[in-house]
C-alpha cells in the first residue's frame, strides 16, 4: 500500500477562484500503481457546500490528490514541423463529462497502459523548438479533486460554455490544470527553451451527487484535435475492457455489449509525412529568434529555408500560421500605441436539427440555382461556417475581412490516419465587400458558402505537391500566400467522433473544449463548431465580451430566416 504524505497547502489561483488545497505531488510506480486502491488515492475531503445560488466566487475546487504517471519511453526526439512550432503556446483544454462517478483506481490504470502502449511521447518536453526529447523517466500528470457544484448546476448556469481571458493567456475553467502557470515576459523569445512545463496534463474532477469531468489540456505543440480525441477514445477503449472483465469475473450481467478494438497500429510520430510548411531545422530556429548560435544541436538537420529575401525570411516564418493575429495588431488605427487588453468570452449559439437540416437544404437550392463547374455541392458545414463569418464581419463592423479555415489532412493524400501531432493545413477564402446591416440575409448565406466551398477544393489542389516537396526536402513554395486581408479563422469537429465516447457502462453526456491561445492586443475573434449528441450542432465564438448579445440577437434573426424559407420551399413543393 502507499504511504500517505502529510497534506500541505499551496496557493494555485485561477481566475477569481480561492487558493486551492494540494495535495504533495508524487509519482506512482508501474507495479505499486496496479495493486494500490481508491482508498489510498483520496483521503482529503472539503466540507459541503449548500446547494444554493452558485456564483463565481462561491465555488471552490478541492484537489485531493496529484500523480505523475509514468510513460515508460525510449530515449529518443521526435522531430517537429514549423506548424508544430507556431502552435506551442496554445492550449486545446478539452473537457469530457459523465453523470455517474467515474472509478479513479481504473482510471489510473487504464491511464497507464495507453501511456505506455500509445503515448509515451505525451509526457516528453520541447527541446530548443525543433523535437519532443523523450526519455524513460517522463511523466504525465494526473489530478483527482471535487468541485461543490453538482452536474446539473453546472450546466444549468453554462459554466462550461463560457471563457473569459485575461492577462494574455486566457482563463481556464477550473476543471482544467493549465500548461502555462505564468505568462511570458514580453518580446522572450526564449521562453520555452528552458520551460520545463509538461506537454499534457489531465484532471479528474467529481461533481456533487455524482459525475465526473475529464479535463484534458493538451498543448498545441504536441497534437491537434484529432490527436485529442483519440486520445481519449483509446483511453475510454482500455477503461471498458477492464470493466467488462470485472463484469465477468463476477458473472454479473453486462449493461453495454463488448466494445469493438480500436482499428489501426499504434500511434505515428512521423510529422514528416502531413506537413506542406516543412520540419525545423536550426537555421530556421535562428531566422526566427528562437535559438542563438551556441544553441545549435549536436545532430543537425537538413535545411530548405525558401529563397527569400534575408530580410524578408524572419517574417514570412512568423507570419505563416498566425497571418491573421500579427496582421491585426498592424493594422491598429494607432500604431505606436499598445491597445487596451479587451475582455473576451466564449458564446455558443445553438443550431438544432431541424435548423440544420434548413440550412443544408437552402444550401443546396443556392448552389443549384448557381453556375461553378469548380464545386459539386455546398456542405452543411460550409453553412454553418459561412454564418460564422458573416456574423464576424458583422461584430467588427469589417466587411471585408476573410476566413482561414483549419482542414484534417488524415486519411487524405496518403496521411496516416493514426498519426499523432498536427496534420493540419490552413485554407484561406475571401469573398466580395459584405453590406454590414442589422441582419445576415440568407442570400449573403449562400454565396458565403459557395465562397468557402470554392477555396477548399482549390487549397486541397495544392496539398498534395506541398505533401510531396516537403517530404523531399525542397522548398515550400506551395504554402498559401500570405493575404494582406485580415481574417479570422475557424475549425469544425463535426467529423470526430465525440459521442461514441464511453467510459465502461457511462456514455459521454456533454462536451466543452476550444482552443486556448495567448489573445492579441486588441478586438479579436475565432470560432469552432461542435457536434451536438441529437445531430445537430453548436457554433462556439470567441468575442469581445460587449459583443456577446449582439451575436445572439443576429443568430436568433437568422435562424428565423432559414427556418421561414424551409417552411415556404415546403409549401411551394
Amino acid at each position: 500500500m502507499l504511504k500517505r504524505r502529510p497534506q500541505v497547502l499551496i496557493c494555485q489561483a485561477q481566475g477569481n477562484l480561492p487558493a486551492i488545497p494540494v495535495q504533495r505531488l508524487r509519482t506512482v510506480p508501474n507495479s505499486r500503481l496496479l495493486r494500490a486502491s481508491k482508498a489510498c488515492w483520496s483521503s482529503v475531503h472539503q466540507p459541503k457546500v449548500p446547494s444554493t445560488a452558485r456564483d463565481p466566487e462561491s465555488v471552490s475546487v478541492l484537489t485531493n490528490d496529484i500523480y505523475n504517471v509514468r510513460t515508460n519511453s525510449r530515449s529518443h526526439r521526435i522531430p517537429l514541423t514549423l506548424v508544430d512550432i507556431h502552435l506551442r503556446h496554445e492550449q486545446l483544454p478539452f473537457a469530457y463529462f459523465f453523470k455517474r462517478a467515474l472509478n479513479e483506481a481504473r482510471l489510473l490504470e487504464s491511464l497507464q497502459g495507453i501511456l505506455r502502449e500509445d503515448f509515451p511521447q505525451t509526457g516528453g518536453r520541447l527541446y530548443q523548438h525543433m523535437s519532443i526529447q523523450c526519455s524513460p523517466n517522463d511523466t504525465v500528470p494526473i489530478s483527482f479533486g471535487t468541485i461543490n457544484m453538482s452536474f446539473s448546476e453546472w450546466q444549468d448556469q453554462a459554466w462550461g460554455h463560457t471563457h473569459q481571458a485575461g492577462n494574455g493567456h486566457p482563463v481556464l475553467l477550473p476543471i482544467f490544470d493549465t500548461l502555462f502557470p505564468h505568462r511570458p515576459k514580453k518580446n522572450d523569445t526564449h521562453d520555452f527553451t528552458d520551460y520545463p512545463g509538461s506537454l499534457l496534463k489531465i484532471r479528474v474532477t467529481n461533481f456533487e451527487c455524482g459525475g465526473t469531468a475529464l479535463g484534458i489540456n493538451f498543448n498545441h505543440v504536441l497534437g491537434d484535435t484529432a490527436s485529442c480525441v483519440d486520445f481519449v477514445s483509446r483511453w475510454s477503449h482500455r477503461y471498458t475492457r477492464r470493466w467488462e472483465k470485472l463484469q465477468q469475473n463476477a458473472k454479473l450481467p453486462r449493461k453495454v455489449s463488448i466494445m469493438k478494438e480500436i482499428k489501426g497500429e499504434s500511434q505515428s510520430n512521423d510529422r514528416s509525412q502531413a506537413t506542406v510548411s516543412g520540419m525545423m531545422t536550426v537555421d530556421l530556429a535562428l531566422l526566427m529568434g528562437l535559438q542563438r548560435n551556441d544553441e545549435q544541436t549536436m545532430q543537425p538537420h537538413a535545411s530548405f529555408v525558401p529563397v527569400i529575401e534575408q530580410t524578408y525570411v524572419p517574417r514570412f516564418l512568423q507570419d505563416l500560421w498566425h497571418a491573421n493575429c500579427m496582421q491585426q495588431a498592424a493594422l491598429s488605427p494607432a500604431l505606436n500605441i499598445e491597445p487596451a487588453r479587451v475582455e473576451h468570452e466564449y458564446v455558443r449559439l445553438a443550431f438544432p436539427p431541424e435548423l440544420v437540416l434548413a440550412m443544408k437544404l437552402l444550401g443546396r437550392s443556392l448552389f443549384a440555382q448557381a453556375v461553378d463547374d469548380n464545386i459539386a455541392f455546398v456542405s452543411t458545414n460550409d453553412m454553418l461556417t459561412a454564418f460564422g463569418w458573416l456574423l464576424k464581419r458583422n461584430l467588427a463592423n469589417e466587411p471585408n475581412h476573410a476566413i482561414r479555415m483549419v482542414v484534417n489532412l488524415r486519411g487524405k493524400f496518403d496521411v496516416q490516419e493514426n498519426l499523432f501531432g498536427n496534420g493540419i493545413t490552413h485554407v484561406t477564402a475571401d469573398l466580395a465587400t459584405s453590406c454590414v446591416r442589422s441582419a445576415i440575409t440568407v442570400a449573403e448565406l449562400g454565396l458565403a458558402a459557395m465562397s468557402i466551398r470554392r477555396a477548399l477544393v482549390a487549397g486541397l489542389l495544392e496539398v498534395p505537391r506541398g505533401l510531396q516537396e516537403s517530404r523531399l526536402g525542397n522548398e515550400f513554395s506551395t504554402i498559401s500566400r500570405i493575404s494582406s486581408t485580415p481574417s479570422f479563422s475557424t475549425t469544425s469537429w463535426g467529423q470526430f467522433p465525440l459521442w461514441k465516447i464511453q467510459f465502461g457502462c457511462h456514455p459521454l453526456a456533454a462536451f466543452h473544449g476550444h482552443p486556448s491561445h495567448p489573445l492579441p492586443l486588441g478586438r479579436t475573434f475565432a470560432s469552432v463548431i461542435t457536434p451536438t449528441l441529437d445531430g445537430g450542432f453548436v457554433y462556439e465564438m470567441l468575442v469581445p465580451s460587449d459583443q456577446v448579445m449582439r451575436a445572439q440577437e443576429l443568430h436568433q434573426a437568422l435562424a428565423k430566416k432559414c427556418l421561414d424559407w424551409d417552411q415556404a420551399h415546403i409549401l411551394e413543393s
